[in-house]
């Protein structure tokens, strides 16, 4: 995956001694986009798909690079946050 998409790779600690090795793969911002934007039609679980989609069309457009928000722009936010913690079967 890190050879196709990019991100970096990190050994993660072990827990407990009899853990097995193993590690993380990280992908941010538009990267990781980028590949939701490629794989989200395929998802199978409806939580999962719609969640992708969301992420897809309006995460950057909610979501201030310095972090910085004015009145409306937080309410934007929190609005597509609330959309996407509470998933509609319906949507």
């Amino acid at each position: 995956m890190q050879k196709i998409c990019g991100g970096s790779i990190s050994k993660k600690r072990k827990q407990q001694e009899h853990y097995k090795d193993s590690w993380q793969w990280s992908i941010k911002r538009d990267k990781a986009i980028e590949l939701l934007t490629e794989i989200y039609p395929y998802l199978l679980v409806p939580e999962k798909h719609y969640r992708a989609k969301l992420i897809v069309k309006e995460y950057k457009q909610v979501t201030m690079r310095n972090g910085k928000y004015n009145e409306e722009a937080l309410k934007r936010k929190l609005d597509f946050e609330d959309r996407f913690l509470k998933f509609d079967a319906n949507y």
